[in-house]
């Protein structure tokens, strides 16, 4: 079972979104960093056959969308992330392209992503039944969008549609919907009161 809960702390909506589908469309396959990266068609291929330079090109192969979601995060940081602006000068300098850059990256994103969707490590006595749980509650959790969201919307006239109600069905589940196993009240409000119950007060002196 993945482990997707640190995406959430991952600027767009829209990548995440496609991240966690071919995640979970496809665990049994991500079982290296180097495997995400193929699968994402991000794994470097050497520019020329026999002879080569050294360099490596775009791979044009893997799930094209997912592949698409990287590049948007890469295009993104670019502007606005300063390590990744800083990277930029720094690779332009020694002579790369814009696009050897751009493979750089993706490569880089990928390798983040990978590290998020690890699970989290078990002790060995825990592993059987910490699985079972935790299969257990998304398999509840999947079963509950499909009978919420996605059967009541049928037909879906594509896949940014599904997307666009997913992140919607997300945002209510998270903040509006009331679980009865909770005290029928919204996960974040559960969330707050439980901070407010166990954080100490911090004790200020004044001088």
């Amino acid at each position: 079972m993945l482990d997707v809960s640190g995406l959430a702390t991952q600027p767009g909506v829209r990548p995440r979104i496609r991240v966690l589908v071919v995640a979970g469309d496809n665990p049994e396959r991500i079982k290296s960093e180097a495997a995400l990266a193929k699968l994402a068609g991000i794994a470097p291929v050497p520019t020329g056959s026999g002879m080569t330079s050294g360099r490596h090109r775009i791979n044009r192969g893997g799930h094209r969308q997912l592949n698409a979601a990287i590049y948007r995060t890469v295009i993104v940081r670019m502007r606005f992330h300063q390590p990744t602006i800083d990277y930029v000068a720094r690779r332009t300098a020694e002579g790369k392209t814009k696009r050897e850059i751009i493979r750089c990256l993706k490569r880089y994103v990928i390798r983040e992503v990978y590290h998020l969707l690890r699970p989290a490590p078990r002790t060995a006595p825990q592993r059987v039944d910490n699985y079972r749980s935790v299969n257990a509650l998304m398999e509840s959790t999947i079963g509950l969008f499909k009978t919420e969201l996605i059967k009541p919307g049928r037909p879906w006239k594509g896949l940014s549609q599904v997307e666009l109600a997913t992140a919607e069905w997300i945002d209510w589940y998270c903040h509006r919907r009331l679980h009865g196993e909770i005290g029928h009240i919204p996960p974040v409000e559960y969330e707050t009161n439980y901070y407010l119950a166990t954080t100490k007060p911090q004790v200020t002196t004044t001088i």
